[in-house]
Order: C-alpha cells, then structure tokens, then sequence
C-alpha cells in the first residue's frame, strides 16, 4: 500500500480531470513505479 499526503491527494484529484495525465498517474501509482 501507498500513502499520500492529502496536498498529494488534492494534487492527483486535479489530474484526473485532465485526461491526458491518466497515463502518468498509472505510472505513477504502478506498484514498483
């Protein structure tokens, strides 16, 4: 498991309105990533 801060949190919330960051938050949030 991963923790993120809740600024962290916020942060992704705001990436996934934009479509085009899903990519770099799966890598982001793959484990080992």
């Amino acid at each position: 498991m991963f923790q993120v801060s809740e600024k962290a949190a916020e942060m992704l919330k705001e990436n996934f309105k934009d479509r085009d960051t899903l990519p770099t938050i799966r890598v982001y949030l793959a484990p080992g990533g």
